[in-house]
């Protein structure tokens, strides 16, 4: 069951967790969304999934170190900017971690240990 309130506000397209820890699944692909990923998502400590792919998000992506539990991880087709944090490919960091997609993130720099792991998927 869910619990706590996800607000969504489509003027600026921030989102704003104000308590979501039963929160597994947050799939916002297609949306239309721009700005800043929100770090507050690391209030939801049981998401096991992230789909923000084909958005027009921007802005670096922040490590989300309270999400143990995540296991699927899809930024595809956005805007994002600086570098992708080398934390989502540590086994101790984000130990349940098994898909990270990160295609067409044109200003996004991507780190090469990206392609010495199985479940990180990179293009232009």
């Amino acid at each position: 069951s869910l619990e706590g309130a996800l607000e969504l506000n489509w003027s600026t397209s921030a989102i704003t967790v104000s308590y979501l820890p039963a929160l597994k699944r947050l799939e916002l692909s297609e949306n239309h969304l721009t700005g800043a990923f929100p770090g507050a998502i690391n209030a939801a400590t049981a998401l096991e999934l992230i789909d923000v792919s084909f958005n027009d998000m921007s802005g670096p992506f922040p490590v989300l170190q309270s999400l143990q539990n995540l296991n699927y991880l899809d930024i595809r087709e956005n805007d994002f900017t600086g570098t992708f944090p080398l934390d989502y490919f540590s086994a101790s960091s984000f130990p349940q971690l098994r898909y990270v997609g990160l295609n067409h993130n044109d200003n996004l720099e991507i780190p090469d240990v990206c392609i010495r792991v199985p479940f990180c998927f990179k293009s232009k």
